[in-house]
């Protein structure tokens, strides 16, 4: 969400619109050369898996029986063709709902400022005065935060809308919630909108 949401070119690798994961290789799997010397611990095959299509043999990416790198065990799962459906929570549809966010005027060329709520949670409002106003809360940490919002910024709205929850959020899209009092699961974020702050 802080990469679609803040100014700026957002850079997306294929995967990243997934969830896709790393995965583990044994020295024998690399190929390259360089990252054969390098070792595996610094190869970056593990990031470079084939995109997981499907949950068909090699993840719907090669019909062949072997493909340059392994395919992620995880694929059966997580894979382009599961997240697709558009009632699904799921990676891919909250990263074309954020994509859709960012064309809205206010992500192009609204203020932008930035609130450290506690020490693993961070907020950032994208505002004018003209468009609805945002307010984006990600906990980093690793474990359930309790979140008060006017603490940070005082004039915000005593309740707001979930435009965007992440899949790990227990919040859901249209959920409107006290901006004074809310728990925010671990590695959860939210946008949350208001006419305006």
């Amino acid at each position: 969400m802080i990469q679609l949401l803040l100014p700026g070119t957002p850079v997306v690798y294929y995967g990243d619109e997934l969830g896709m994961t790393n995965t583990h290789l044994r020295e024998d799997q690399i190929i390259d050369s360089k990252s054969k010397r390098l070792g595996v611990s610094k190869a970056r095959e593990m990031s470079r898996t084939p995109l997981q299509w499907n949950s068909k043999a090699q993840a719907g990416f090669s019909n062949k029986t072997k493909t340059w790198l392994p395919v992620n065990p995880n694929y059966v799962n997580l894979n382009v063709k599961n997240q697709y459906c558009s009632t699904t929570r799921s990676h891919l549809n909250i990263f074309k709902q954020l994509v859709e966010l960012r064309q809205l005027e206010v992500f192009r060329s609204g203020d932008v400022n930035l609130y450290e709520v506690s020490k693993y949670v961070l907020a950032f409002s994208r505002s004018s005065s003209i468009f609805k106003s945002y307010f984006v809360v990600i906990n980093m940490g690793s474990e359930l935060e309790n979140i008060n919002l006017r603490k940070v910024k005082r004039f915000l709205p005593s309740k707001m809308t979930v435009r965007v929850a992440s899949v790990t959020a227990e919040q859901l899209t249209g959920d409107v919630i006290e901006t004074e009092s809310f728990t925010l699961r671990p590695s959860a974020s939210l946008v949350l909108e208001s006419s305006f702050f």
